[in-house]
């Protein structure tokens, strides 16, 4: 049996460079809203990163996070994200969902303490701004642990 009282809940899925709210009822859920984040450059972005692993490298790109200007850019994108959901929150949900990457994640969490004053919600860490909404509904599930 699901626990009802988190229904409606309200489901933020970020990333650097995007963001989408939804709302998150217990058998479905609906985008509210979604923005962009378009001040990336490729030079700030940048950041390489190896693991050698049984006589193998593997190597990835991403943000580095430690950059003046990267790090710029998150706290701009990460306000208005806080800002934004507070117009959406309003108490007209009864919980809080993020999904998120790790490096992300308390950037937003202080940014949604101090606009919200909140600081009890849900995360669940990864990228998830592409999954279906199918996929973001198990999630959200997963995140409440009522699946």
């Amino acid at each position: 049996m699901q626990n009802r009282s988190h229904y409606p809940s309200l489901l933020i899925v970020t990333s650097t460079e995007e963001v989408k709210w939804y709302k998150v009822f217990s058998d479905r859920i609906k985008k509210l809203k979604e923005a962009t984040t378009n001040e990336w450059n490729l030079s700030v972005k940048e950041g390489h990163f190896e693991k050698s692993t049984k006589g193998k490298t593997l190597g990835t790109t991403g943000i580095d996070i430690e950059n003046a200007e990267a790090k710029q850019i998150i706290e701009k994108h990460t306000k208005k994200v806080a800002e934004q959901t507070k117009e959406l929150w309003d108490s007209k949900y009864k919980h809080l969902m993020l999904l998120a990457p790790d490096y992300l994640k308390n950037f937003v969490e202080e940014e949604l303490e101090e606009k919200l004053n909140l600081s009890d919600f849900d995360y669940l860490e990864g990228n998830y701004t592409h999954e279906s909404e199918d996929k973001l509904l198990e999630l959200a599930k997963e995140s409440l642990k009522v699946v």
